[in-house]
């Protein structure tokens, strides 16, 4: 299921940190993770509630999509950095580092097997 919107695009993404396939643009820095969180279909984390409904997400795709770039809450970012810093910080990193490197071990695999064909 799609629940997340890409920021440079405003296609729709399996999850917040993960790379928009239409556009391939993934995040990168704190600012744009919690961009992309806040930019995500809304759930309780760590009691506190996040993101944005169904209906919001689908006006502010249209927008980003016809070219106009979402407007972010600056106190709404450094909120969400705050909490992005929080989870890389505790026992909860584990969950970001799979989200986010995923790509790796395939990658891995991928480059072991065509460096056997080159050398």
């Amino acid at each position: 299921m799609k629940t997340a919107l890409c920021l440079r695009c405003g296609g729709w993404k399996e999850q917040s940190y993960s790379k928009c396939s239409a556009c391939r643009w993934m995040p990168v820095t704190e600012e744009e993770f919690a961009k992309s969180d806040i930019l995500s279909l809304n759930s309780e984390r760590q009691g506190e509630e996040w993101g944005k409904s169904i209906g919001q997400l689908r006006i502010i795709s249209e927008s980003i999509r016809s070219g106009r770039p979402y407007v972010f809450d600056e106190l709404e970012v450094e909120a969400m950095v705050q909490h992005v810093r929080q989870v890389v910080s505790s026992s909860d990193s584990v969950e970001v580092f799979e989200k986010v490197m995923w790509p790796l071990p395939p990658i891995l695999l991928v480059a072991t097997f065509m460096a056997q064909f080159l050398f």
